[in-house]
């Protein structure tokens, strides 16, 4: 453990038993709560200044609040000793699981682990090749892809494949990911058109809209460029040049309703001017 988190440490249990000792003493006396008041509040907000500066737009107010409960508890409780008259067994109870809860659960230190920065997350594959056991196309490519880039000298070493389909065996795409937070290497479409035994002019690589360098999108297709913009076409264009004249001469679209059938999110798209 760090100096400095053992220093936290230490500090919050000798927080934690002097204030179980001033609880319990305000059971017996009124004239704890005077004193303690300012105390805790004063050691409260020097803390959380220190820890969480709860002042910052980036600091949740709920994690300020999780920091400042066990004393907003603690005054409660020594106020609420004042109300009941002489000493109650409930009372020795309610010192016990303040200091118990408090003292187990040490919620200043678990508001300071929420707002620590944490590292960013290098991207990495959610399985291991040996123990994916590939029972369609799909799966076939990424753990072949994975057997390629563990090979000695491979260009795809360090990455592996995501949202990959297979239509056949000239006709499939996937992303090429990298790991640990790398862009994606140079892979020649020479070496994969050899891995693989497709023409090299099947095969494509450019980035992926969005995202990163540490992100490429593969295409293999046999489609020429003409067959890719078809199938892109838009559906008002599509409408006018292949559908209607055969079906409904004369007749266009001008607006069209599409979304998820699951979620049932619904928009509407007008034909363009």
């Amino acid at each position: 453990m760090p100096k400095l988190d053992r220093a936290r440490h230490l500090a919050g249990r000798a927080a934690t038993a002097a204030g179980a000792a001033a609880l319990t003493a305000s059971i017996f006396t009124p004239h704890v709560l005077p004193v303690a008041t300012p105390v805790v509040l004063g050691t409260t907000a020097l803390s959380a200044a220190v820890s969480i500066q709860p002042w910052r737009r980036s600091t949740p107010g709920v994690l300020s609040a999780l920091y400042a409960t066990p004393s907003a508890i603690l005054l409660g409780e020594m106020v609420a000793f004042r109300i009941i008259p002489g000493v109650h067994w409930g009372e020795g109870l309610a010192v016990a699981v303040w200091a118990g809860v408090t003292w187990w659960q040490r919620p200043s230190h678990l508001a300071r682990e929420l707002v620590r920065p944490s590292a960013a997350v290098p991207a990495t594959p959610d399985y291991r090749p040996q123990d994916l056991v590939p029972t369609t196309p799909a799966e076939h490519l990424v753990c072949s892809w994975a057997q390629w880039a563990q090979m000695d000298r491979s260009p795809a070493a360090g990455t592996f494949l995501e949202h990959a389909a297979v239509e056949g065996r000239t006709e499939w795409r996937a992303q090429i990911v990298a790991e640990g937070g790398r862009p994606v290497p140079d892979i020649p479409i020479a070496a994969i058109s050899a891995i693989t035994n497709i023409p090299e002019e099947f095969i494509s690589i450019k980035p992926v809209k969005g995202h990163g360098a540490g992100r490429r999108q593969l295409v293999v297709t046999e489609r020429t460029g003409a067959d890719v913009a078809q199938q892109e076409m838009d559906p008002f264009t599509r409408w006018e040049k292949e559908i209607a004249p055969g079906a409904m001469p004369h007749s266009q679209l001008i607006a069209i309703r599409r979304g998820n059938t699951k979620t049932g999110e619904m928009e509407e798209v007008l034909r363009p001017e």
